[in-house]
């Protein structure tokens, strides 16, 4: 393996450009390139740009698993771009992204042989957003991505990827104390090369007492709804169990 990386920051603009050569056996030679910039714009708003290509051979795992592994799985290969934006306004601190991923060879399962199994072209595109700021002493989070996945060869949407995934957190101290609330939202996803599954909603509650220097009490509330859910199917029709609500109390203690 070979890389080199050239960096450079000329008033508001910074820059990196960097270059990866790699040998593998099996595979052959690949030469990977990754290139990025920023600059400061006005009224404390940053433009960022990034575009990137990447090798990767595939696992021992997928290639030799018991049952699964397929010895004739092909490297996967990606060409990677995406353009943000960032600021902080109003005692907001956010982040725009939007990105694409032509991907060939995505490391995949082939729901027909059980197999592990390569798709040919893919794409991803999609836009993140995230939010941070102060509400009446709580820090509130909020993250959004927005995604589009399609096996190009196909038509059909990539499995297991939601569409949609929001999530809120909200946390807060009174002294020794802290109290955590995650609440996520997932839209409909795909499985077994077409097959739809419903969307779900979780809210998750943590909290934790700093007993003393290194003793800490924490207890947490997974699922608080216990709500029913799939985002895996084992068959064409059976579905994996998935954990419903549970509760957990604890001491920690640090040496």
């Amino acid at each position: 393996v070979f890389s080199a990386q050239v960096t450079g920051d000329l008033e508001k603009v910074s820059n990196v450009i960097s270059l990866r050569y790699e040998h593998n056996a099996a595979y052959g030679s690949e030469t990977t390139v990754n290139v990025a910039f920023g600059v400061d714009m006005y009224d404390s708003v940053r433009l960022s740009a990034n575009y990137c290509t990447w090798f990767m051979a595939p696992s021992f795992n997928f290639l030799y698993f018991p049952f699964f592994g397929n010895p004739d799985l092909l490297p996967e290969e990606s060409k990677n771009a995406e353009i943000s934006l960032t600021g902080s306004h109003a005692n907001v601190d956010w982040r725009v992204t939007a990105y694409q991923n032509d991907i060939e060879n995505l490391f995949s399962f082939d729901p027909a042989t059980f197999l592990a199994a390569n798709v040919g072209e893919a794409e991803l595109e999609g836009v993140e957003i995230s939010l941070a700021t102060e509400v009446a002493e709580w820090d509130i989070e909020f993250n959004a991505d927005l995604l589009s996945a399609t096996n190009l060869e196909t038509g059909v949407e990539l499995d297991d990827r939601a569409e949609q995934t929001l999530r809120l957190i909200a946390n807060r101290s009174w002294g020794n104390f802290d109290l955590r609330f995650d609440l996520k939202n997932e839209s409909k996803r795909f499985d077994n090369s077409g097959t739809q599954l419903g969307g779900y909603t979780l809210l998750d509650i943590s909290a934790q007492y700093a007993m003393a220097e290194n003793v800490t009490l924490f207890a947490n509330v997974d699922n608080l709804f216990d709500k029913d859910y799939t985002v895996n199917l084992a068959g064409f029709s059976e579905r994996f169990n998935t954990e419903g609500r549970q509760a957990k109390l604890g001491i920690r203690v640090g040496f």
